[in-house]
């Protein structure tokens, strides 16, 4: 049996927010610790939660500030995973997120088929991008 791991949920869309915390918890067994629906609500809840494993956010590279509290956040924990969720695919955008430092980013109309994948390489000490 794996570990049930330690998740923080960042997405402001409450309705796939939702859907992502009963597909962790229930379909993989993961707990999902904290939920927040910003960046800004992420750096105030973070040294909050004690062992968390894998932070799981939406990315939206239109917006600015959510970019810079992402760089602060993955700079000031460098021992978390975190994983994107988005729309983008393209190879520019997936780049600018592995300068940044996330582990992974999985398509947000696939993320059941692809967040499996992605944690347990996670987990191994690899990253996964689709």
């Amino acid at each position: 049996m794996e570990k049930s791991l330690k998740i923080l949920l960042i997405e402001d869309n409450l309705a796939f927010r939702e859907g992502l915390k009963t597909f962790l918890t229930v379909e993989l067994k993961h707990v999902v610790v904290g939920e927040v629906s910003n960046e800004i609500k992420a750096t105030e809840l973070i040294p909050k939660i004690d062992s968390l494993d894998i932070v799981i956010m939406k990315i939206d590279m239109a917006k600015i500030t959510d970019i810079k509290l992402t760089e602060i956040l993955i700079q000031k924990y460098p021992y978390l995973f975190f994983l994107g969720i988005s729309m983008y695919k393209e190879k520019l955008f997936l780049l600018e997120l592995i300068k940044m430092g996330f582990k992974g980013c999985i398509n947000k109309q696939e993320y059941f088929k692809d967040l499996p994948k992605a944690i347990k390489s996670l987990m191994v000490g690899k990253q996964f991008f689709s």
